[in-house]
């Protein structure tokens, strides 16, 4: 019984940190595409 509390937890933290890890990717694309957007906004103001 404790074998599989102690797997319940291994699991559980392996799920937390494939968690973290799409969040991280999740909010650098995120910010990725506002960098571009507001390049993209600045561009297209200064050639008006």
């Amino acid at each position: 019984m404790t074998s599989l509390a102690a797997s319940m937890r291994e699991f559980g933290n392996l799920v937390t940190d494939q968690q973290t890890i799409i969040a991280s990717k999740v909010q650098h694309s995120e910010s990725r595409c506002l960098y571009l957007n507001s390049l993209y906004l600045f561009i297209f103001c200064e050639r008006r």
